[in-house]
C-alpha cells in the first residue's frame, strides 16, 4: 500500500454512535461517553480505552472497552469508493 492509503487514528468525540465488537463478528450499538486520556501514550490512542453506554441498556450503565474494538459509522462522502 502507498503511504497515502493510511490515516492516523483520531479519538472519537463524546457522544459518537459506534459499534462495539463484543465477541468475534458480534457487534452491538453503543454511544461513546469519552476517551480515557491516561489509558495510552500520545500517538498510541488506538491502544487506549473508552467509556461507553450500550444503546439498548435502559439503565445507561457506563462500561469501559478497548478502542480497537470500537468502530464509528462513516459519514457520507468520507469513504472513497
Amino acid at each position: 500500500m502507498k503511504k497515502e492509503g493510511f490515516r492516523l487514528y483520531q479519538v472519537y468525540n463524546d457522544g459518537t454512535p459506534a459499534l462495539y465488537e463484543q465477541q468475534p463478528n458480534k457487534y452491538v450499538p453503543i454511544t461513546i461517553v469519552h476517551y480515557i486520556n491516561s489509558s495510552a501514550r500520545p500517538g498510541l490512542e488506538i491502544h487506549g480505552h473508552y467509556e461507553f453506554i450500550y444503546d439498548a441498556d435502559e439503565n445507561r450503565e457506563i462500561h469501559e472497552g478497548r478502542a480497537m474494538m470500537m468502530y464509528r459509522y462513516a459519514e457520507d462522502g468520507e469513504v472513497d469508493t
